[in-house]
C-alpha cells in the first residue's frame, strides 16, 4: 500500500510532506480505521499523479459532516489525482472549517490505475462556554463585543494565547498595561471544552510628565498641545489625559515630526521615545529625543501647466509661495489643488510628482510640481448600486453625469451633494463614488448608496408649550405622526400629523410630487384644521383661534447643475382660508362683542381708556373670515442634507397675497437665508449663519390676523427672550407690577448664529452654541392715543447667547438656554425654551 501524508499544524507553514511507500497491511481505509502510516517505506519511484480516485474516505471527522468537507475539496470520485492540490485541499478545510488541529492526507493503490484517497482529521474540541473571571475595569460585555467568542465553535491551547492578547489589548487601550490575562481549557465528559480567562488587573498607568530633549526652537508646551498624549491632571478622567497607549505614542512622533516640518525645518525627526515607568504608583515618564535640524524658506515655486494653463497661475494659487517657511501640509495641499484643477479639466487621473531641491548653504527649499496630467476621460457607463429602496430615476435626474460626457472632479463633487441632499441615504458614508479606469480615455464610474429609513410612525406624549407660547412647559401634548419622504422609492413625500393638547389640536395632511410627469414640475396639496390657543395673553381671557384651509401648490425647477441659479425652484400656492375666534371663557360659543380685558392700573377712568385702547387692537388682531391667498415662493435649496446639512446653502423669498375681503387683507413679504459649513472635520463642528427679514402691509382698513404679524423673540427667533418681548408689546402697570402682551409687528429683523455639534454618532443627540439677535417694530394699530401704552414699537435691536440640545429619538425635542446680553430692567436675565420640535 502507498500512501500520500500531508499536514497542516497551527502555527507554522503551510507544509506538504509527501512519503511514497508500501505496506504489508491487509485493511482497507475506511471509516476510523487506524492508519499504517508509521510503516510506510519512502519510494520516489512511484508516483499516483494522473491515477483515478475510485473513492474517497474521511476519517476523525465527528463533529464536521461529510457533505461540508467533500464540498470543499478539490477532488471528485472518478477525476484523476492531482497530488500538487493537496496544499490548497488543506488550507481550504483549515481556514473555512476553524475545527481542525491537524489534516492529513493518504494515497492507497486500488490496481489499474486507479486509488483510494483518505483524510484524517484531528478536530479541535468544541466549545461549550467561555468564561471570564477577575474583570472589573473593562466590562465582559465588552471584552465580548470587541472578540467574537460566539462565533468561536472550536479551540485548542494554542489559540488560546491570541484571545489572551487580544484582552490584554482591550486592556492596554484604557491604559491598564500591566493586567495579566491567562487561559485554561478543561475538557468535560461529553468531550467539550469549557474556556477560562482568569484576569487578574492592576492600577491604570498613567501618563504623569511629558518632557523633550533636543526641542531648541519650539517650545515644549507648544508640542504638548499638538499631541494625542497628555500629562494627567485633576480633570483628567474627562479627557482622557494620563491615558499611556503604544499606539499614542506612535502617532505622538508623527506628529511632533509633521509639526516641525510644517515650520520649516525639513529634516526634523523624532529619534527615540524614552519610557521610564513606575511600578509601585503606576506612573510613566515620557521623553521624547528630537533632532531639530535647520529651519528652511521657500526660494522658489513652480508649477508647469503643460501648454494648457499658464505656469503663473497655477503657482499663484498654490498653498506654497515663496519666501515662506517650508511647509510639508501645505505641499500636500499644493498636490490637491492641482489634481482637483487638471480634475476639474476632466484630467481625473493626473499625477503631481513635488520636486524638493534644499540648498544646505542658504538653507532655502526650491519646489517644483510636475504634472503628468493624461488624457481627459470621459464617462463610459454610471451605474447605481445599493438602492434597494429609490428608484434608479430618482437618483440619476439628480446628478450632472451622463454616460459619454467628460468626468470632472467637480461633476462628481456637485452630483454626490445632490443626491444626499436628497435625505434618503446614511449621513456619514450614504454616498460615494467609485472609479474604474478602462483606457486612457474612459472609465466606469459607481455611484454606491447605502439606504437610511425614510418612513417614520410613532406616537409621542410629553410636555410642551404651544408654537408661540412664552411658557416652555404651558401643555401637555399628545401627537400621531405617519410620515415617508420617500414613499415606495418613489421620491412621493406624505405627512399626516394629528395633535391634541390643552392649548393646540391640529390635523395636517400633505402630499408632494416634486417630479409630476417625470418632469421638474412640483404638485402639492395641504389639508389642515388647527385650534390654537393663546394662553400668554396677560391683560384679556385666553383665546382660541380655529384655522381650516386647503392649499394647492404647483411650481418648476431649474434644470442643469453648473450654474449660480441652478435648482432654484419657483411655487405658486393657491388656498382657502377660515379662521374664527373663541373666548375660552364663554364654554366654547363665539364671541363677537369686546372682551373684558383684565388690564392693570390704578385709576378707574384711566383703566377705562386703556380697555378701549386694548381691545381697539385686540379685536383687530382678531378679527374672524373667510379669505382666499395666493402665494409665489422662489429659492433654492442647496444644503448637503435636508435634515443634518454639514455644508451649503438656502435662500427662500415669500410673497403672500390674502385677497381682500370684508374684513381681513394684506401682502407679506419675507425673505430667509441660511448658509452653513464645517470648522473641524466634516462633521464635528459645523457653523451655521442663518437670517430672516420681513415686512406687512394692509388693504385700507383690512385687518392681519394675529399670528401673522412678527412677534420676534422666544424659542423660533431670538432665544433668551420670551415671545414676542422684542417688539410691540400693550403694557399696563397696577401696584408696581406691570403686564405685557405682544401686539405684534409689520416689520421684523432676526439674525442666527450657531456652532452645531454631534453629541452620538448617529447624529440623534446634537449640541449647540448660538448667538441670536432681532427686533420686530411698526404695530399697523398704534396711533396717538394708545401709543402710551405701546412700547418696543420701533426698532430696537436685542441679542442674547446660550446653549441648546437637539434630540431626534425617542421623539424630537429642542431644549434651549439663552442670556440676554442687554438685560433691561424686571426682565430676567434668561430664559430656558423647551419644544417638542426638531430643526437642524
Amino acid at each position: 500500500m502507498y500512501f500520500l501524508h500531508t499536514t497542516f499544524k497551527k502555527n507554522s507553514l503551510l507544509t506538504v510532506l509527501i512519503f511514497f511507500g508500501f505496506s504489508y497491511a491487509n485493511s482497507i481505509y475506511s471509516g476510523n480505521a487506524e492508519l499504517p502510516y508509521e510503516d510506510a517505506v519512502d519510494n520516489e519511484k512511484n508516483s499516483f499523479n494522473g491515477w483515478y480516485i475510485s473513492a474517497i474516505n474521511l476519517v476523525g471527522n465527528t463533529h464536521v459532516p461529510d457533505d461540508a468537507i467533500l464540498d470543499r475539496i478539490p477532488y471528485r470520485i472518478g477525476e484523476r489525482f492531482d497530488q500538487s492540490k493537496t496544499g490548497k485541499l488543506i488550507k481550504t478545510l483549515y481556514f473555512d472549517l476553524k475545527r481542525f488541529r491537524n489534516i492529513s492526507v493518504y494515497v492507497k493503490d486500488s490496481g489499474t490505475n486507479t486509488i483510494i484517497l483518505t483524510i484524517v482529521f484531528e478536530e479541535k474540541p468544541l466549545i461549550q462556554d467561555i468564561v471570564i473571571t477577575g474583570n472589573k475595569q473593562v466590562t465582559e460585555k465588552e471584552i465580548r463585543e470587541k472578540i467574537p467568542f460566539a462565533d468561536i465553535r472550536a479551540l485548542d491551547e494554542q489559540e488560546l494565547k491570541g484571545y489572551e492578547l487580544s484582552i490584554k489589548k482591550i486592556y492596554e487601550e484604557k491604559g491598564f498595561h500591566n493586567t495579566t490575562i491567562t487561559s485554561n481549557l478543561s475538557i468535560t465528559e461529553q468531550q467539550k471544552a469549557i474556556v477560562t480567562f482568569t484576569v487578574v488587573e492592576h492600577k491604570k498607568t498613567v501618563v504623569t510628565r511629558i518632557n523633550f530633549e533636543g526641542n531648541h526652537i519650539i517650545s515644549g508646551k507648544k508640542l504638548r498641545s499638538i499631541m494625542f498624549t497628555h500629562e494627567d491632571w485633576l480633570l483628567g478622567f474627562m479627557d482622557k489625559s494620563g491615558t499611556f497607549q503604544y499606539d499614542r505614542i506612535e502617532g505622538d512622533k508623527q506628529m511632533i515630526k509633521q509639526f516641525y516640518q510644517n515650520n520649516g525645518f525639513i529634516s526634523a525627526q523624532v529619534v527615540d521615545v524614552k519610557i521610564k515607568f513606575d511600578e509601585q504608583c503606576n506612573t510613566a515618564h515620557l521623553t521624547y529625543i528630537i533632532e531639530e535640524g535647520d529651519c528652511y524658506t521657500i526660494s522658489s515655486v513652480t508649477a508647469r501647466g503643460n501648454d494648457i494653463l499658464k505656469d503663473d497661475y497655477l503657482t499663484s494659487i498654490l498653498p506654497t509661495q515663496p519666501n515662506e517657511k517650508y511647509s510639508r501640509e501645505n505641499i500636500v495641499n499644493s498636490i490637491k489643488a492641482l489634481e482637483f484643477i487638471w480634475g476639474d479639466m476632466g484630467y481625473i487621473y493626473a499625477q503631481i510628482d513635488p520636486e524638493i531641491i534644499p540648498d544646505e548653504t542658504t538653507k532655502t527649499v526650491a519646489v517644483t510640481f510636475h504634472s503628468d496630467i493624461g488624457n481627459p476621460v470621459y464617462l463610459n457607463k454610471l451605474t447605481i448600486k445599493g438602492n434597494w429602496n429609490t428608484q434608479d430615476k430618482i437618483i440619476r435626474r439628480r446628478l450632472g453625469l451622463n454616460e459619454g460626457s467628460l468626468i470632472t472632479n467637480r461633476a462628481m463633487e456637485i452630483s454626490k451633494n445632490r443626491v444626499e441632499a436628497l435625505g434618503y441615504f446614511d449621513k456619514r458614508d450614504g454616498v460615494n463614488w467609485k472609479t474604474t479606469r478602462l483606457d486612457e480615455n474612459n472609465a466606469d464610474l459607481d455611484l454606491i448608496i447605502k439606504e437610511g429609513k425614510t418612513g417614520t410612525a410613532n406616537f409621542q406624549l410629553g410636555f410642551g408649550g404651544a408654537a408661540k407660547s412664552s411658557s416652555p412647559t404651558g401643555s401637555v401634548s399628545a401627537e400621531l405622526n405617519v410620515a415617508n419622504s420617500n414613499f415606495k422609492g418613489s421620491g412621493v413625500r406624505f405627512d399626516l400629523t394629528a395633535r391634541f393638547g390643552a392649548e393646540e389640536k391640529a390635523a395636517v395632511f400633505n402630499i408632494t410630487q416634486p417630479w409630476l410627469f417625470d418632469r421638474p414640475i412640483l404638485g402639492a396639496i395641504d389639508i389642515y384644521h388647527k385650534r390654537l390657543g393663546y394662553e400668554e395673553l396677560e391683560q384679556s381671557p385666553a383665546r382660541t383661534e380655529k384655522l381650516t384651509g386647503v392649499t394647492l401648490t404647483t411650481g418648476l425647477v431649474t434644470g442643469g447643475w453648473h450654474h449660480l441659479f441652478a435648482d432654484t425652484f419657483l411655487r405658486f400656492s393657491f388656498g382657502v382660508e377660515n379662521v374664527q375666534y373663541e373666548n375660552k371663557n364663554t364654554e366654547g360659543k363665539k364671541s363677537s362683542s369686546p372682551v373684558q380685558s383684565n388690564l392693570r392700573t390704578d385709576n378707574a377712568v384711566e383703566q377705562e381708556f386703556a380697555r378701549k385702547q386694548y381691545d381697539r387692537i385686540f379685536n383687530k388682531l382678531f378679527t374672524t373670515g373667510t379669505f382666499g391667498t395666493f402665494m409665489t415662493q422662489i429659492g433654492k435649496d442647496a444644503k448637503n442634507h435636508p435634515m443634518h446639512p454639514t455644508r451649503g446653502y438656502s435662500w427662500l423669498a415669500r410673497s403672500i397675497l390674502v385677497l381682500p375681503n370684508q374684513d381681513i387683507g394684506y401682502h407679506k413679504f419675507d425673505l430667509d437665508v441660511n448658509w452653513l459649513t464645517p470648522i473641524i472635520g466634516d462633521f464635528d463642528l459645523i457653523f451655521r449663519f442663518h437670517a430672516k427679514m420681513g415686512i406687512i402691509n394692509l388693504f385700507g382698513n383690512k385687518s392681519i390676523p394675529y399670528r401673522e404679524l412678527f412677534h420676534i423673540g422666544g424659542p423660533d427667533t431670538v432665544r433668551g427672550f420670551l415671545w414676542g418681548q422684542i417688539g410691540p408689546q400693550f403694557t399696563t402697570t397696577s401696584s408696581g407690577r406691570r403686564a405685557t402682551d405682544s401686539v405684534g409687528g409689520r416689520k421684523a429683523f432676526v439674525v442666527n448664529a450657531e456652532l452645531i455639534f454631534p453629541i452620538t454618532n448617529d447624529f440623534t443627540m446634537k449640541g449647540v452654541v448660538f448667538y441670536d439677535g432681532g427686533a420686530g417694530w411698526d404695530n399697523p394699530y398704534v396711533n396717538a392715543e394708545n401709543s402710551i401704552f405701546i412700547k418696543n414699537n420701533n426698532f430696537r435691536y436685542r441679542h442674547a447667547v446660550g446653549v441648546g440640545v437637539r434630540l431626534l429619538n425617542p421623539m424630537p425635542i429642542r431644549v434651549d438656554w439663552g442670556f440676554k446680553l442687554d438685560p433691561r430692567k424686571g426682565e430676567t436675565a434668561h430664559e430656558v425654551h423647551f419644544n417638542m420640535s426638531y430643526d437642524w
